[in-house]
């Protein structure tokens, strides 16, 4: 009994197995040398084995057994579970008891069974804990979710109240209004009565100052118009009772004025170094030739198409073809260029012993006429695919230094100016004199007003010759 007691079971642990045939294997443990002090049980080699037989017959393993289970503090829920196959798991150990079962089986060598017992309880209040957890936090949700409802509630309440608030708010508004309506419309239809002919007048100061506008601007007095057509408005709109005819003229005068003042396209060129301007015969573009030596073509709508550089010296002077598509220019050095308006260079050429003043083209782009400071001028013929020009013919009936030449408007005839005033007109086609033409436009042909009187037919150099 003293064995059995001693040590919390370690003799029952250390013979439960000694029945077996041939004994146990020797491993020197507490255990095990206590049982060999007793006398119970000898080592001979590796092997433990009972003392005497009558130890054996004794000690057998029904009492071992015995003993074991009067020793575990869970003997009676092992022995139900055993009972069932291992089925029944409220035989299983948890909490506290479990907790003092793995402490008293810790340092002992126990049996499967016991090890089994002992996994399937430690397993049974795993899946218990988890349950907990589970339905802690299902009981977390549901009261999350019974909080978000309150809120919900709590807010639609708040809702419907200020839904209340705001219907009743309008419903008192509604009734205001309805009351001042009532009143201003009884105030108005008293006040018509006094109001019509106050009325009758406005419209017809505002016709007044209408027509004053419109007489202005039909006498081209653009600034008086406008000021009389913004009166007429300020007088509109702050009158009642105005007829939808008036209001219509007089807002159809008042963009006639405003309109009348469109601000025209600007073109961005520095009069600083501005040389000379052209317009084009189509009326569409302008060219402009400044002191930089470049000229730059815009359209009317102040748009820049084209920047053509290419004189070396500062330009004199500058023309556009009849179609519009070419023009020729003449510089300083007496370097002549021929352009397409797209800004390439067709053709240039070169004089060396005249000076070129003045240049223009012909309809068909191949004969340029260039005015000269000596007492004639000369005529060009430009060659399409050729680099340079030939002089075709020399004039020469000035009395004085020609100034300019320049070509009629259907590029047959030529008109000379020498810087005598004298002004004279060639035929290309006969190369002579046009007296005859002369003789039918002495009384209707004039030069321009800054010739003195005495000198304003064309034609007097020719029919006094």
């Amino acid at each position: 009994q003293r064995l059995a007691l001693s040590g919390q079971g370690e003799f029952c642990r250390g013979s439960a197995p000694v029945p077996t045939p041939g004994g146990i294997d020797a491993d020197n443990t507490p255990e095990q040398t206590e049982l060999r002090l007793s006398g119970l049980v000898v080592k001979r080699g590796k092997k433990l084995t009972v003392n005497n037989r009558i130890y054996a017959t004794i000690f057998n393993e029904k009492w071992v057994e015995k003993a074991l289970s009067d020793l575990r503090p869970y003997a009676e829920s092992l022995t139900a579970w055993i009972a069932s196959n291992c089925q029944d798991k409220s035989r299983l150990l948890r909490g506290q008891a479990l907790q003092d079962a793995r402490e008293w089986a810790t340092g002992k060598s126990l049996s499967t069974p016991d090890y089994q017992f002992l996994a399937a309880s430690q397993e049974a209040e795993f899946a218990q804990l988890h349950d907990r957890e589970q339905q802690t936090q299902a009981e977390i949700e549901l009261l999350r979710r019974e909080k978000q409802l309150l809120e919900e509630l709590s807010a639609e309440q708040e809702l419907r109240k200020s839904t209340q608030i705001k219907l009743w708010r309008e419903e008192r508004l509604k009734v205001q209004i309805f009351s001042v309506s009532a009143i201003g419309l009884i105030s108005i239809l008293i006040a018509a009565f006094w109001v019509k002919p106050s009325i009758e007048e406005r419209n017809h100061k505002i016709l007044t100052l209408c027509l004053f506008s419109e007489t202005l601007f039909a006498a081209n007095k653009k600034p008086e118009a406008l000021i009389e057509a913004i009166k007429a408005a300020k007088e509109m709109n702050r009158s009642l009772g105005v007829r939808s005819n008036l209001q219509v003229r007089v807002l159809n005068a008042l963009d006639k004025a405003v309109f009348s003042f469109k601000q025209r396209p600007i073109l961005p060129i520095s009069t600083a170094n501005l040389g000379l301007l052209n317009f084009s015969p189509d009326s569409q573009m302008l060219v402009a030739a400044s002191d930089d030596r470049t000229l730059k073509i815009w359209y009317v709508d102040g748009s820049l198409k084209a920047v053509l550089t290419g004189h070396r010296t500062r330009i004199i002077n500058v023309d556009f073809s009849p179609d519009s598509q070419r023009l020729v220019s003449v510089g300083e050095d007496n370097t002549v260029n021929v352009w397409q308006v797209d800004g390439k260079l067709i053709q240039t050429f070169q004089t060396e012993d005249e000076v070129l003043d003045g240049v223009s083209l012909s309809p068909q782009n191949q004969i340029i006429a260039s005015g000269i400071t000596e007492d004639n001028f000369k005529i060009w013929k430009f060659l399409h695919r050729e680099i340079g020009g030939s002089s075709i013919d020399s004039f020469q009936r000035h009395k004085s230094a020609a100034g300019s030449a320049i070509f009629s408007p259907d590029r047959r005839a030529i008109a000379s100016v020498s810087v005598d005033g004298k002004v004279m007109l060639w035929n290309l086609n006969a190369e002579d004199l046009l007296v005859q033409g002369c003789n039918l436009t002495r009384n209707s042909s004039q030069i321009k007003s800054a010739i003195d009187a005495g000198d304003r037919h064309l034609c007097d150099e020719i029919i006094d010759r």
